[in-house]
């Protein structure tokens, strides 16, 4: 929190407000070590790889996201938000009343360049956005999935979900989703048969969340 002269006055909590209408809410570095993993991030986005890569990299290495593992969109998040290069954004997101949340243009967005410390260089930052896959880099075809989950298959022996989002070069665990609908239909289309533990607990799973939808849509 700084004041209408942009004179520091405290470092903010999580969940703390300004009470003065005259002072005003900046960014500041965090902890050296939060640094260090965004600088990460960027330096290998900019490099070209793509943000599963990098999440599995982040989690290999220790670097946790507030105290969970690094997934695909959180590190995509990262890349894209114009702050870490101390560009303050307003106006990227619209919404009407009773109307879903939708995105702004680009070319209508709201911006101040250096308005806080940048963590990276705006030619790191823009290298970053350069160098990431399109959205049609995504659309992984079924059997290259296929081909990637057999190999690792003949290498581990066994199959689990864990195994598969460690693994270098595959995709993420939602673009499985979208291809298979489930994991278990996955490992059905490469031959492999999930123990019986395994199977029984995937049963109380799915049992349970349609329990739970049936139960939140009695509320309603």
């Amino acid at each position: 929190m700084v004041s209408a002269n942009g004179k520091p006055k405290q470092l903010m909590k999580r969940g703390e407000q300004k009470n003065l209408t005259t002072d005003r809410v900046i960014l500041v570095p965090g902890p050296r070590r939060e640094v260090a993993g965004v600088k990460m991030i960027f330096s290998m986005a900019a490099e070209g790889h793509g943000c599963t890569a990098i999440a599995r990299t982040l989690n290999a290495k220790g670097f946790p996201h507030d105290g969970r593992p690094w997934t695909h969109q959180a590190v995509h998040d990262v890349v894209k938000n114009p702050k870490y290069a101390g560009c303050n954004v307003w106006n990227r997101h619209t919404q009407r009343l009773r109307v879903k949340i939708s995105s702004v243009d680009p070319n209508f967005w709201v911006q101040k360049h250096l308005a806080f410390t940048p963590l990276v260089d705006q030619e790191t930052f823009d290298r970053a956005q350069d160098n990431q896959p399109t959205q049609s880099d995504f659309l992984w075809p079924s059997e290259a999935i296929l081909r990637r989950v057999r190999r690792l298959l003949k290498a581990k022996g066994r199959l689990c979900e864990d195994l598969i989002l460690k693994a270098r070069g595959m995709p993420c665990c939602s673009t499985i989703r979208n291809r298979f609908g489930n994991y278990r239909e996955l490992y059905r289309q490469v031959g492999y048969k999930l123990p019986a533990a395994n199977m029984l607990k995937a049963e109380y799973i799915v049992t349970s969340m349609r329990l739970r939808r049936d139960l939140g849509l009695r509320r309603l």
